[in-house]
């Protein structure tokens, strides 16, 4: 507001933060280019401040290339702060992405055994020292500290992806699938 701006529906300040999952570094990049976006717009002589931030142009400004490249490159600096964090999270995310629409629809997360068990199918190497359920909940918290899972409130226990959007980030199915089979027999830092 005080650069001149309003935005047309707070649902669009949402929407927002839901594309940069919170992330006040990301929200930071995600602004500087809407702003440049308004910057290249044309306003009529009539037109004075506050100027209107619409749906049109969060679409817009979420369509460039480089801001996608950031937000992506973000996720995924925090996923190599453990490369266990990047296993769990595409293990989580390859089973949503071949779940069925039904299996959808009550989603209500995975169970920490279920992610133990997937995580060890994935990278046996990589678990072989953290394979206690006690272990895998201690990264699964920290995962929900670090922005990328949430823990379903209702169902204490059971995690997922924190919002659509961070699937959305990881890449088509195929990508998914290409970075489990990579990290299969890699060696553990």
């Amino acid at each position: 507001e005080a650069m001149g701006f309003r935005f047309d529906s707070p649902d669009l300040v949402t929407r927002i933060l839901s594309q940069t999952n919170y992330f006040p570094s990301l929200i930071q990049i995600y602004c500087s280019q809407l702003l440049r976006y308004f910057g290249k717009q044309k306003f009529a002589s009539f037109q004075r401040p506050p100027y209107t931030i619409t749906s049109k142009h969060i679409e817009e400004a979420y369509k460039n290339q480089q801001l996608r490249a950031d937000i992506r490159d973000r996720l995924r600096w925090t996923l190599d702060l453990d490369k266990r964090y990047r296993v769990i999270t595409y293990a989580i995310a390859f089973a949503i992405a071949t779940a069925s629409e039904t299996e959808m629809l009550t989603d209500e997360g995975f169970s920490v055994q279920w992610i133990r068990d997937q995580a060890v199918s994935f990278w046996r190497k990589g678990f072989k020292d953290s394979q206690s359920i006690d272990e895998i909940s201690g990264l699964l918290t920290e995962m929900v500290g670090l922005g990328v899972l949430r823990e379903n409130r209702s169902r204490p226990g059971r995690f997922s992806l924190r919002s659509p959007n961070v699937m959305n980030l990881l890449g088509t199915f195929d990508e998914i699938f290409g970075e489990l089979e990579s990290v299969a027999d890699s060696e553990p830092l």
